[in-house]
């Protein structure tokens, strides 16, 4: 089996389903709606497109894959404040704080949010792609792994090609982020 354009579809879904809802749960004004700001392309290089990438391995009896969610500070920052009730701009300071200590446990704390919304997408997304193969593809995700600085090497563990498709958010216009999908069949 093959990566085919339902699986890029639930990750689209699952990602625009998954941030709505999380930045929603303190109340309709932190809702942060994912937009899409281009056309789905095909990754080339190993660079991530962000300052934080939340890379997810998945593995199946017939299908290998990875999503990797990859966001600019601007974004994680603005997801994080609305999952949190933070106001963006004082998340934004202490995230570019010129106090060291202020600005790491800060990213640390953007970090542990990004990775539990990229599970969340991952799961959501999985689920779907099982219907879809009318239960026959499951897929597992493993944990986890961060990815944070500026220009980070992604070198993920996988034959098949990788589909990125770049997102921004509504109510922030320079918050940028891509989700990456990459599948590769094993008994195919």
């Amino acid at each position: 089996m093959r990566l085919q354009a339902a699986h890029i579809n639930a990750f689209l879904e699952s990602g625009t389903h998954v941030i709505s809802t999380m930045t929603g749960m303190m109340g309709p004004e932190h809702t942060l709606t994912p937009v899409l700001k281009g056309k789905p392309y095909v990754k080339t290089d190993k660079k991530g497109f962000g300052d934080i990438s939340a890379l997810i391995p998945m593995t199946g009896p017939n299908m290998n894959g990875i999503a990797i969610f990859s966001l600019n500070s601007e974004a994680s920052a603005a997801i994080y404040a609305a999952m949190m009730s933070e106001d963006y701009a004082a998340t934004m300071a202490a995230l570019k704080s010129a106090d060291k200590d202020v600005a790491k446990k800060k990213l640390e704390e953007i970090a542990d949010g990004m990775g539990e919304l990229t599970n969340q997408i991952s799961g959501d997304a999985r689920k779907k792609i099982a219907v879809l193969a009318e239960n026959a593809l499951k897929l597992e995700a493993g944990t986890p792994t961060l990815m944070i600085g500026h220009d980070h090497i992604i070198k993920p563990d996988l034959q098949g090609i990788l589909i990125a498709i770049p997102f921004g958010l509504d109510k922030i216009p320079e918050a940028a982020f891509t989700v990456e999908i990459g599948m590769e069949g094993v008994n195919s």
